[in-house]
Formats: structure tokens, sequence, C-alpha cells
């Protein structure tokens, strides 16, 4: 009969209790896939810090690009207005050839 009787409690223990072993489930749950989202999140913000290192270096090979062909856009305008000269140069010095 004790045996019945702590049966019984125990089965009321049990029974008034399931409801926080529910939630107590419910909630594991749920971190559970929260923590899913976050690793989730994590890797994606990983990617993206790559891509973003990606894209700053050819953002520095676009502008050290840039700076050479403004280099060589100075050179070249500094050699045209080099052979313009010997041009004038030239021309005069013919024209002085043909006059005299």
């Amino acid at each position: 009969m004790v045996d019945d009787d702590e049966n019984v409690r125990y089965r009321l223990y049990v029974a008034n209790r399931f409801p926080y072993f529910s939630a107590v489930n419910s909630r594991d749950s749920e971190l559970e896939s929260r923590s899913s989202a976050l690793t989730e999140l994590l890797s994606t913000n990983e990617e993206l810090a790559r891509s973003k290192v990606v894209l700053e270096m050819r953002c520095l090979e676009l502008e050290e690009q840039r700076d050479r062909s403004k280099v060589e856009e100075k050179e070249m305008k500094e050699a045209m207005a080099s052979l313009k000269k010997e041009l004038e140069v030239t021309q005069c010095i013919t024209l002085q050839i043909i006059v005299t």
C-alpha cells in the first residue's frame, strides 16, 4: 500500500511537472535553432569579409593602374610637345633653305 501511495504521489509529481519539462524541451529546441542560425550568420559574415578583402585588393590594383596611366599620359604629352618643337624647327630650317 505504501508503494501504491508513493507511485500515485510520483505520478502526480510528474504530471504537475510535465508542463515545465515540455517548456524546457521547447526552449532547448529554440536555443538549438538560434544557435544554428547564428552559426550560419557567422559563416556568411566570414564569406563577406573574404569578399571584401578581394574587392579591396582589386581596388588597389585599379588605383595603381590609373596612376600608371596618368604617368604614361603625361610622358606621351611631353613627347608630343617635344616632337612638335622639332617639327617646327625642321620646318623653319626647310623654309630658310628654300628662301635662300
